[in-house]
């Protein structure tokens, strides 16, 4: 006999898996919803569009090639930035610029840092949270973001921003962020992003 693809067996394992997991939900919510009394069972009624996304992401989970499957769960939780640090037009050098950021969606706290060059010069990669469930079912993203720079015994705060999407580059409406952040200056609100830097 021919032998089976290993990726065919692999997806008719994890449909049975699928199978198996609905039945067993299904066997054990409905024999519940008939012996609730009338207010619980519309409690639980209501719970079932959000249970139904559960399993469909569980059923997903299962069945999709674990690329795919990141490639849908994957949501911009911080753009990439890059720029430099001023102080009266000069470059600062060794300043301390501490990223953090915080997913309300799945209650989870994050941070980086990064100090300037010679120039003056920063960079901070993209940060990315994963959630197949968060992919699926309806809320709204709110993302707080914050930029610090440390230097000469004191803070600056350079950028702070609540990002609701997870697009990214979607802080400042598709474009990159590129900041030019001047020491001698006061924060301002600009663009609902809070701090001394500039942008174009």
């Amino acid at each position: 006999m021919p032998e089976l693809p290993t990726t065919r067996v692999r997806v008719e394992c994890r449909a049975a898996a699928v199978v198996a997991f609905c039945l067993q939900f299904c066997c054990s919510v409905v024999p519940m919803r008939r012996q609730a009394d009338p207010a619980t069972a519309t409690r639980r009624r209501r719970l079932w569009p959000v249970a139904g996304l559960a399993v469909l992401a569980a059923a997903l989970a299962f069945l999709l090639p674990p690329t795919e499957a990141l490639a849908m769960s994957k949501m911009c939780l911080f753009s990439e930035v890059s720029g430099v640090v001023l102080d009266h037009g000069q470059p600062v050098a060794g300043a301390t610029l501490e990223r953090s950021w915080f997913w309300h969606w799945k209650d989870q706290k994050g941070g980086d840092s990064t100090q300037t060059d010679a120039q003056g010069a920063f960079r901070f990669p993209s940060v990315f949270g994963g959630s197949l469930l968060g992919s699926f079912l309806p809320h709204e993203p709110f993302v707080e973001q914050k930029i610090l720079i440390q230097h000469g015994g004191k803070t600056y705060r350079a950028w702070v921003f609540e990002k609701g999407s997870y697009r990214e580059n979607d802080e400042l409406n598709g474009k990159p962020i590129r900041l030019v952040c001047r020491l001698e200056k006061d924060p301002v609100r600009k663009d609902n992003v809070f701090g001394i830097c500039e942008w174009n």
